[in-house]
């Protein structure tokens, strides 16, 4: 049986002038824009861990959902990682963070985020959740 992992990733967030923009990262070696995400360790929670993953990866922080979007999973390190994805209002960016300089991050409105990342799961559950969020 193949190795599992678990994940927690934050959807960082914010409205600007009553526009949903969502801030992406790129990934440490390829480049390519994804959101913040990292392992559950022991003894957190899937939204403290994506609060944590959030600050690390984006220097971001905010408001997280309790309870997940949705989940997604792919293939890393030998065996399959699984996802749980928390939308987090994000209240605060910060000049300095510990992976700044190895990571970009950008603001984006919600379609061009959606039309940039390549997790067609983790798009499905952007978009249903912004596309339907009530506000």
């Amino acid at each position: 049986m193949r190795q599992q992992f678990q994940q927690a990733a934050a959807v960082p967030y914010r409205e600007t002038d009553g526009r949903i923009e969502i801030l992406l990262i790129t990934t440490r070696r390829k480049k390519r824009w994804i959101i913040p995400k990292g392992l559950i360790d022991d003894g957190m929670t899937g939204p403290e861990a994506a609060l944590m993953e959030a600050w690390e990866e984006a220097g971001i922080r905010g408001q997280i959902t309790t309870d997940s979007l949705g989940h997604f999973h792919y293939q890393k390190w030998g065996g399959i990682c699984h996802v749980s994805v928390y939308a987090m209002r994000v209240t605060e960016e910060l000049a300095e963070w510990p992976e700044m300089n190895i990571r970009d991050r950008r603001w984006l409105p919600l379609h061009k985020a959606l039309n940039t990342l390549d997790s067609h799961d983790l798009v499905q559950i952007i978009s249903y959740t912004f596309n339907h969020q009530k506000s």
